[in-house]
């Protein structure tokens, strides 16, 4: 009996003790903070009212104005190379000199072979004079014989022998002023192979078209040069330019003498759109250029990779936030943002009117409203209706390198076209 008293004390015990864990924990939870009702940090900035510039923005390549790619006409054996990379040179200047040997031998042959065609020019003019006064003396010789034949003074066989002697000697004179009309041929012919051969000479010195700098030496003493074949890549860097292919939907919106912005690092220059034409490749694409002044100096060098903006429109009064606000993650034409008021965040649907990697024009917020730039955990994080709270103010975006980042326009263009700043 006693063993049944003791059991029963002990499970009022347990069973109190439940009862007690159970209520107090139901008082920690009811005290407890719902989840979700702690506010989020996230950082804002206000939205206000600017005028926004629309433009093009692209990735080009500095080239020099003027460039040759400097190759041998004749082929023959490069004797000497008188500059290298780097080397700065004056225009008609000597860059690289060939052998000359053969093309020398061969203008002697042809000067050898002309004066022999000017002998024998000489030696059958004056055959030809010896024939033309024979000629002249056995036809008025005829013209006596038949006249005394007529009278019946002289035989007719006179003029007969007469008569052959003067057409043997005019064909013998019709043969010589052939044979001087074929050298003659012969001379100017022979004239025209050494003028080449005089041409081919001066190509063994290869000269700069301009001035400029050696940018490439593929060549060395020894090497066989030929047409065709690049010896050394020359440039004139003191007149540059920048080159840029554009897809063929932007060509409406360019115009030759258009602004442009070129800019690397903390150098910016001003420029014009100087030629628009059609780039032969399987990209299509259209090729632009803009020709550089001549004040830049050393700023920019060829083959420097730089940013070429040019503005297109222009939007005014219209709402600019930071482009950090905008919700990218979600194709379409219109885009999330959040505004932060009375402590809850707001979903908003705006419509971007333009977006310079800097700032972004739209409809859909209001100029003062606070808008959310970055969330602790992320955009995918926020709602509608959410708890929030400002723990910074967005700082104003600076461009520290403008040759190096790349933004895109998300106006009805897609995220893929860039545009500048």
């Amino acid at each position: 009996m006693k063993k049944y008293i003791i059991t029963g004390i002990i499970l009022l015990i347990m069973v109190g003790a439940a009862i007690f864990a159970v209520k107090r924990k139901q008082a920690l939870l009811a005290t407890a903070k719902v989840p979700g009702d702690r506010p989020i940090p996230v950082t804002v900035a206000t939205a206000h009212t600017g005028n926004f510039t629309k433009s093009l923005d692209y990735v080009g390549v500095v080239e020099p104005h003027y460039s040759a790619n400097l190759s041998s006409r004749v082929t023959s054996e490069v004797d000497e190379v008188l500059h290298v990379e780097g080397d700065v040179v004056k225009k008609g200047e000597l860059l690289i000199k060939l052998d000359d040997r053969k093309l020398l031998g061969d203008i002697a042959v042809l000067k050898a072979k002309l004066e022999e065609i000017k002998t024998k020019i000489s030696a059958n003019g004056v055959n030809v004079k010896s024939l033309k006064d024979t000629s002249a003396y056995w036809e008025k010789q005829v013209k006596r014989d038949k006249f005394l034949s007529e009278k019946n003074v002289t035989p007719v066989k006179e003029l007969e022998t007469s008569t052959e002697r003067y057409n043997t000697k005019k064909g013998l004179l019709d043969v010589a002023l052939q044979n001087d009309k074929t050298l003659h041929a012969e001379l100017d012919a022979m004239e025209g192979q050494l003028s080449i051969a005089k041409t081919n000479l001066s190509y063994a010195k290869i000269v700069s078209p301009f001035d400029g700098v050696v940018c490439e030496k593929l060549v060395d003493p020894g090497d066989l040069a030929a047409p065709g074949k690049l010896l050394m890549v020359f440039e004139n860097q003191k007149k540059l330019k920048v080159v840029v292919d554009v897809p063929q939907t932007d060509v409406g919106k360019l115009r030759v003498g258009q602004s442009v912005r070129i800019a690397c690092r903390d150098y910016k220059v001003d420029a014009r759109l100087s030629r628009i034409y059609p780039a032969v490749a399987k990209s299509r694409m259209v090729r632009i250029e803009s020709y550089l002044p001549p004040t830049i100096g050393e700023k920019l060098i060829s083959g420097q990779y730089v940013r070429i903006s040019m503005a297109t429109s222009k939007l005014n009064n219209v709402t600019l936030l930071p482009s950090s606000a905008i919700d990218l993650s979600h194709d379409g034409g219109d885009k999330t943002a959040f505004v932060l008021d009375a402590g809850r965040l707001k979903k908003r649907e705006v419509k971007i009117l333009g977006n310079n990697g800097r700032e972004v024009a739209v409809s859909g917020i209001k100029p003062g409203e606070q808008v959310v730039t970055s969330a602790f955990l992320g955009w995918a994080k926020l709602a509608d209706r959410l708890k929030a709270k400002s723990v910074a103010i967005a700082k104003k975006h600076s461009d520290s390198s403008p040759c190096q980042q790349i933004l895109y326009d998300d106006n009805d263009r897609g995220a893929s076209e860039p545009v500048s700043r």
